[in-house]
């Protein structure tokens, strides 16, 4: 940012030395900033690749677990003659997991 000295001798002003910012140098550097700063916050390479690769196998185990119960409760119906519990199955499981 380049600070120029100027002074004013204007009707109703003071006479008093101020100081003029370069407008387009301070929104360039200000662009600057916030395009590092957003880069800054955003995983890139291996650490991407390894969050993306643990939230696909997140997602994988639990339609494995869903669909591994939903295969057991007809037999499991029927080895305990008990149609009326079937809402606790799932509960069940999922306490224990």
């Amino acid at each position: 940012m380049t600070l120029t000295k100027t002074s004013t001798t204007a009707v109703g002003t003071t006479g008093l030395d101020e100081y003029s910012v370069d407008l387009e140098e301070m929104i360039i550097e200000s662009d600057f900033e916030e395009n590092t700063e957003q880069l800054a916050k955003y995983l890139t390479g291996l650490p991407l690749g390894l969050v993306v690769l643990g939230l696909c196998l997140a997602v994988l185990l639990v339609g494995l677990d869903s669909s591994i119960l939903s295969t057991a409760i007809p037999t499991i119906t029927t080895k305990f003659n008990s149609l009326d519990d079937v809402g606790w199955y799932g509960s069940a499981f999922l306490i224990c997991v």
